[in-house]
Order: structure tokens, then sequence, then C-alpha cells
């Protein structure tokens, strides 16, 4: 769930509660079924905010470990097609930590860009490298992203705490050396 999705279904739960608490406040002479009925609504609306609190926390997460990959490609599939806006929008969808962190990654990389594709060429493709497993709580996975000259190396990490993974932290560099 992105985050204008998260905000307006806070404000959907805000704009109901204030109509319902209006509705209450000019009807204090209401009868007693009309009292009981905006109190059921009052309770709907606050289940249905930690219903979507619930979902909002699986959303940001895996259910499997295909799943994640298809993440990690779909993210990749927009870097080499030289889309970085909407692969930093798919990562900013799952990332758990402030905000400030990926948009610092996200300014670094259009900053690099330039650079990037002066000294290696367009981007080409990308390609699965290895998967990275530590126990059952954690995996990484290793692309690259190939250029006419080179290849930027992405690393994934992905943390289990229980049911779901979450994306726990990315990032890239040239180092070929290292995928061997």
């Amino acid at each position: 769930m992105t985050s204008v999705r998260i905000i307006r279904t806070i404000n959907r739960f805000w704009l109901a509660f204030l109509i319902a608490l209006a509705y209450s406040n000019r009807n204090n002479e209401a009868s007693g079924e009309e009292k009981k009925r905006v109190k059921r609504l009052i309770t709907l609306l606050l289940l249905f905010c930690l219903v979507s609190a619930s979902l909002f926390a699986q959303d940001s997460g895996f259910n499997s470990k295909r799943e994640v990959r298809e993440f990690c490609e779909a993210v990749l599939r927009n870097m080499a097609n030289g889309k970085f806006e909407a692969g930093f929008n798919l990562l900013r969808a799952h990332w758990l930590f402030p905000k400030e962190e990926i948009d610092s990654v996200e300014r670094e990389t259009n900053n690099q860009l330039t650079t990037i594709t002066n000294r290696y060429g367009e981007p080409i493709d990308y390609a699965f490298i290895k998967e990275e497993q530590a126990g059952e709580v954690a995996v990484r996975y290793i692309y690259a992203v190939t250029y006419a000259k080179h290849l930027i190396r992405w690393l994934f990490t992905f943390y289990k705490p229980k049911e779901i993974w979450f994306l726990n932290s990315f990032n890239w560099d040239d180092a070929i050396e290292k995928l061997f």
C-alpha cells in the first residue's frame, strides 16, 4: 500500500468519524435506537481502522521468497530501462524505515546517473546473479544491471521476523569483482 493510499484511508476514516460525531451531537435528543446506531457506526469505523492498519503491515512485506524475487526484478526492470523514478517508487512503497533514508539514496543515484551513463554507456538489461540465505530469517538477492561497458551490482536484503519478508536494505555499486 502506498503512502498516498494510507493517507486517503486515514482521511476517509476521520471524515466518517467526524460526520458520525456531528450527527450524534446534533441529535442529543435522539431516540435510544439512533444513539445505538451511531455507537455501532463508530465501533465499525474503529474496527475498519484496525483492519486497515493490519493490512498495511502485511502489504509492505512479502509472503514468499518468490514474491521477493518478483519485486526485485520489477525494480531492476525499471532501472535497466532507465526508469529510475519508477524503480525508486517501488522501493519506497516497501521501505519501512525513515523516508529521508530512501530519498537520500535516490538523490545520490540521480546525481550519479550522468556519470554512470557517460562512463559505462546506456543500461542494457539486468541479470540475476545469486541468492544468499542466512538461516530462515534473512535472504539477499544479488543482481547486475548491465551497461554497454560495465555493470552495476544491486543487493537487496530482506528480513523475515515471523511469516512476512520485509525489505531491510538495498544498495548498488560497480564492484564487479565482488560477484565472484
